[in-house]
């Protein structure tokens, strides 16, 4: 329900006034998901404009809200639109809450106060005191931008109706990675028109995918159903398209309808596309990246698909049986790795004698990659509904399924991942080289996963555990946690790799992780408290990681944990002397080797908002830091090595141990 609220002018009581928004009107947009709180009454008022980030422009109609969570979905203290002119105002606060504001319109991207990019999570907090009036919590609202352009084949035809994808790079554990991105298609012209893009460095991609699945497969197990399922999913609208197939001998046939349709000559499969980046490219290294701005529809990104020879590649998976049956293979382009489905250039299913064939392979070099799971980054930005997924290839009857935040993960990336039935106990990555004469007769040998085991030791006695809320058809179920969640994140951050998950049972204070590919991981455990050492053969591996590459498991390992803290806080003041709310303060360690491969829940960089008294608080594990506060940081400029070599520049090192709280007061700086 609406309710509009016609304010002709504002009087508070405030020990400095002046005339405020006098003649506004103001429409309250009442109470829409999430509900509102009960509002307080005070004596206390904030106001601020929203403003178009990029032309300074008032924005009116924004709806802003006021609530005490810095989380967009939260229940609201208040919420109204600004005026013509961008302007609101809350009255009747209660002094000594934190408040934060929240805005957004139709046609931009979400954004609050404190929130200088659309890409940044952090709000700024606002303090007022009895009677006071905070007048400075304005917004910036940004409009998205989009890449546009068309897709011809190789005798300047359109290609419709096929996948084109805006592939953000990243930074994540220091390193670049390439995410999915926004999914669109081509029209009847060829052309297409990626939307909702915050700037950034894109790579735009037409996935072009060589199924290949036994012959004699129906349609239904071509796409991993039974005739059954299928029609209970029909029955429920939700039934996936069906593949047509081509028998290209006795043995194979070649699956194709859910992208680039390959080139047929004279009744023979020997061409086909390749996935094909801007500006016309096989590969990640050699592709073009975009980098649109706010508001502006960058055009002419065209492609033109190329016909390439193609051969066979045939083999004989060998391992364990139950590890071999129903297993899908895929060949990845270089570069391509950390992207899952849609990122092959070719899949095949693995007989139950582990036989299998690639089918119409473009030459070139492969990484053949035999795993029960797959993984991958995607970004989208905050608030946006698009999809990041492709279809998964013929015969990956997936059993699970799931995805998440990564803790130090830019603003808008998760992680997605699908797998097969069984344990993810063996795999393969081999290197491939196919040329005119294709291969036959490669052996693919899965090797084990490494796992890695021990306890827990608790530094100051293990307090209760957690307790949990959860919802089952029979009604809520409460009650405290028995394990926790342990993961072992790769260093790098790369998503091939997977996420390997195990547990810390809290009765026997015993963890298990398994799983672990040819990398480097380090263990986290969600939950508790901060992960002071963790020690394996009398050496310390708390950042240095296991390298699963060793190929032998790592048992008898001790976590330390400790509930002690080290604070760094401080206040933050401008130049000319003023408070600075709203500034980022960043605390990274002055050991330069860390500010790279630290996984996916960096302990020693941590970087905070200032609130409105320019106050902030860091809890850091003991160590020796640099302190450096700014009004602004690129989306994932506290993870690139390069930025922080330019923000220790001139800060001088500072050390807090366990249990210590140490005072850091800081002018803001430009890092340039």
């Amino acid at each position: 329900m609406l309710r509009a609220a016609l304010v002709l002018a504002v009087s508070v009581g405030l020990a400095s006034g002046s005339a405020m928004l006098a003649g506004q009107v103001i429409v309250n947009t009442g109470s829409p998901a999430p509900a509102e709180a009960p509002r307080r009454t005070g004596t206390s008022a904030i106001s601020g404009v929203v403003r178009d980030g990029s032309s300074g422009r008032p924005v009116a109609g924004a709806v802003v809200t006021l609530s005490t969570s810095p989380r967009s979905r939260t229940p609201a203290i208040d919420r109204m639109a600004t005026d013509g002119a961008g302007r609101f105002v809350f009255t009747g606060l209660a002094a000594g809450d934190d408040y934060y504001v929240h805005a957004g319109r139709m046609g931009y991207f979400d954004g609050g106060y404190g929130r200088d990019r659309p890409s940044q999570d952090a709000l700024a907090q606002i303090l007022v005191g009895e009677g006071q009036w905070f007048s400075r919590a304005d917004v910036q609202l940004w409009k998205p931008g989009a890449i546009a352009g068309t897709v011809v084949d190789e005798a300047g035809e359109p290609v419709v109706g096929v996948p084109i994808r805006a592939l953000p790079l990243i930074k994540l554990a220091g390193v670049e990675h390439v995410a999915a991105g926004i999914i669109t298609t081509t029209d009847d012209r060829g052309a297409y028109r990626l939307t909702g893009l915050v700037p950034g460095r894109y790579l735009v991609q037409v996935p072009s995918v060589q199924a290949a699945v036994p012959a004699g497969l129906s349609p239904y197990e071509v796409i991993g159903m039974t005739a059954e399922q299928y029609a209970n999913a029909a029955r429920l609208g939700r039934e996936p398209p069906l593949p047509a197939t081509m028998p290209v001998d006795r043995s194979h046939a070649l699956a194709f309808g859910q992208y680039v349709t390959p080139p047929i000559s004279g009744g023979t499969i020997g061409r086909a596309y390749a996935p094909t980046f801007y500006p016309g490219v096989r590969a990640v290294a050699n592709a073009m990246a975009v980098e649109p701005r706010h508001g502006e529809d960058l055009t002419g990104i065209d492609l033109r698909l190329q016909p390439e020879v193609t051969a066979r590649v045939s083999g004989r998976v060998v391992g364990p049986p139950d590890q071999i049956a129903g297993l899908v293979l895929r060949l990845v382009p270089p570069g391509s790795e950390g992207l899952a489905h849609g990122g092959e250039a070719a899949t095949t299913l693995v007989g139950n004698d582990g036989a299998f064939a690639f089918l119409n392979v473009p030459l070139g070099a492969y990484t053949l990659v035999a795993a029960r799971s797959v993984m991958q980054y995607h970004f989208m930005p905050s608030g946006s509904n698009l999809d990041a997924t492709l279809p998964e290839p013929p015969g990956f009857n997936r059993s699970r399924m799931g995805a998440g935040d990564i803790p130090s993960a830019p603003r808008g990336v998760g992680y997605a991942y699908a797998a097969l039935g069984g344990d993810d106990r063996s795999w393969a990555h081999v290197p491939v080289a196919v040329d005119a004469g294709g291969i036959d007769n490669l052996i693919v040998e899965l090797v084990p996963t490494v796992a890695v085991r021990g306890r827990v030791v608790w530094e100051s006695g293990e307090p209760d555990p957690p307790t949990f809320r959860r919802i089952t058809p029979s009604g809520p179920v409460s009650g405290r946690a028995e394990a926790l969640p342990v993961y072992a994140d790769p260093a790098d951050g790369n998503p091939a790799l997977g996420m390997p998950r195990g547990e810390y049972t809290i009765a026997t204070k015993e963890f298990i992780v398994e799983g672990l590919k040819v990398g480097t991981y380090l263990l986290r455990i969600v939950g508790a408290p901060v992960v002071k050492s963790v020690v394996w053969n009398g050496r310390d591996h708390t950042e240095r990681g296991f390298d699963a590459s060793e190929g032998h498991d790592f048992d008898d390992v001790v976590v330390t944990v400790t509930d002690r803290t080290a604070t760094i806080a401080g206040t933050v003041r401008r130049e000319d002397g003023a408070t600075a709310s709203g500034a980022t303060v960043l605390a990274f360690p002055a050991d330069r080797t860390r500010w790279a491969r630290f996984g996916f829940a960096p302990a020693r960089l941590r970087a905070a908002t200032t609130d409105s008294s320019g106050r902030y608080s860091l809890g850091v594990p003991a160590g020796e830091y640099f302190v450096v506060v700014v009004d602004a940081v690129p989306i994932d400029g506290w993870q690139d090595s390069a930025y922080l070599a330019r923000a220790a520049v001139g800060a001088n090192p500072i050390r807090v141990d366990w249990n210590e709280t140490h005072t850091q007061d800081a002018v803001v700086r430009t890092i340039r």
